[in-house]
């Protein structure tokens, strides 16, 4: 289980997972938070469910993802499934923190028979971690969490508005994951994400869970100046945009409204993937050294099976 506040880099972190298990040949399987198969994201009524319902509801999903989705055979990656998906909703509800801790108690003892690990990026204090995240990631960014968080029950009891109350909001939601953590007896891995030193928060996670490190330079001199130009999708006015700066690639306006832009990793011959997204991008039909077609594949409903066409030079 990967887990963290958000902009912490959970879905990097998961990803990065994956193709280290994969580079090391030990077969996996990443749940990715945006996946249409995630088998513990709520059902679409879930905002008509009661709060008794919800942790009913809860526990049932974990009980039939620990029966019937995990694999023995292989590592299997939860990216947001437990802190993200489950708690923050059960707390915006504002749920009755004891009934939280309870519910986490009896997750525990389901996944506690196989060999879980509980990867938890701590961001520091909380508040000064979103405020950075919030001006990393846009305006729009902010927007949304704020206009989100203003708007649950938990911040209309406690009198939380505007963005200093969605601090607060998150500022509670960090206590109550920490509380929950630190009385988890499950193998856990801290990792102290407040010092951005990536290359040696993966050297830590390869020596603990004794994998190989992917490396994931993004070394795309073999594309330079091929890539870069607009793309729009087949039967529709939707486009993209691909541009290169210092021989690395991002595509613009592909994902959700909250990420303009996305950074693009090389994977292999004419495949990129899209860096803390499972988004697989595949380039062909080159004409003059440039590709005129490219193929979008993704657990994330919203993208897969969409194709590219090139236009333009």
């Amino acid at each position: 289980m990967v887990e963290g506040l958000p902009g912490s880099g959970k879905s990097t972190t998961a990803q990065w997972l994956y193709h280290s298990f994969c580079q090391s040949e030990i077969p996996s399987q990443w749940f990715y938070e945006l996946s249409g198969n995630h088998p513990l994201s709520y059902s679409s009524d879930i905002d008509k469910i009661s709060k008794k319902l919800i942790l009913k509801e809860s526990v049932d999903l974990w009980e039939a993802f620990a029966q019937s989705t995990i694999d023995d055979s292989k590592v299997t990656i939860i990216d947001s499934g437990f802190f993200q998906k489950n708690i923050l909703r059960m707390m915006s509800m504002n749920i009755n923190r004891n009934d939280i801790h309870n519910y986490a108690l009896q997750v525990e003892v389901m996944i506690g028979k196989y060999d879980a690990h509980f990867i938890y990026l701590n961001s520091g204090d909380a508040e000064t971690h979103m405020l950075k995240a919030y001006k990393k990631r846009g305006r729009r960014f902010q927007d949304a969490l704020v206009q989100w968080s203003n708007s649950m029950e938990y911040s209309v009891c406690n009198g939380y508005m505007k963005v200093s109350g969605s601090l607060a909001f998150w500022r509670d939601y960090k206590e109550l994951c920490d509380s929950i953590y630190r009385k988890f007896r499950l193998n856990k891995i801290e990792i102290d994400v407040a010092k951005e030193v990536w290359p040696e928060h993966y050297t830590t996670l390869s020596r603990l869970l004794g994998i190989k490190g992917y490396d994931n330079v993004n070394n795309s001199s073999a594309f330079h100046g091929k890539l870069s130009g607009d793309y729009v999708m087949r039967d529709s006015d939707f486009a993209v945009n691909i541009k290169e700066r210092l021989g690395s690639f991002s595509i613009t306006n592909l994902l959700h409204p909250l990420e303009s832009e996305s950074l693009m990793m090389p994977n292999g011959s004419n495949d990129f993937f899209i860096r803390g997204h499972d988004v697989s991008l595949r380039f062909g039909e080159f004409r003059r050294g440039l590709p005129e077609v490219m193929e979008v594949s993704s657990s994330w409903n919203k993208v897969n099976g969409r194709v590219f066409d090139r236009i333009g030079q």
